[in-house]
């Protein structure tokens, strides 16, 4: 500390000029980062259907879970995660449905479920109860009362 006569300490000329350099990074990340979800909800989540115009057929298993609304209706996407098979399908009505199996297993009611879907955002989700199964990008995400319950990567199959 100085004493009484001594000169003043100077501030250190770097403080302002550390937190001006951080803050330029943090808005440049947070850019970066904006611009890929844009691109992301632009482009939506990857497709496993081949045919970019849609004419793969759903399986049969989902038109089948979907009911009578689901004759005729399109292959969205298909993938696969370490415990899931996720479909994606489009009825000829234009509404969208998820369709989750357990990897591994016959499908039946405790091992396979087909709800409507919604885009939100570059995803879509379909709710059923207090669940809600988010697909895109590139992750299922399942979520029970808004709390995570299971999360992994999604590879496009097909």
């Amino acid at each position: 500390m100085p004493g009484p006569g001594s000169p003043a300490v100077p501030k250190a000329w770097w403080r302002p000029t550390a937190w001006k350099v951080l803050g330029t990074l943090l808005v440049s990340l947070a850019v970066a980062y904006a611009a890929f979800f844009v691109y992301t909800a632009v482009q939506g989540p990857p497709s496993a259907s081949s045919d970019a115009d849609g004419s793969t057929p759903c399986p049969d298993q989902v038109v089948s879970a979907i009911g009578a609304q689901g004759s005729g209706a399109k292959l969205l996407a298909a993938y696969r995660s370490g415990k899931f098979l996720v479909t994606l399908c489009r009825t000829a009505a234009g509404d969208t449905y998820y369709h989750g199996a357990v990897r591994g297993q016959p499908e039946s009611p405790t091992t396979a479920i087909t709800l409507p879907a919604e885009k939100e955002g570059s995803s879509w989700v379909a709710h059923n109860n207090n669940y809600a199964y988010r697909v895109g990008p590139g992750r299922l995400t399942v979520l029970k009362g808004g709390v995570e319950q299971y999360s992994d990567v999604l590879e496009p199959v097909g």
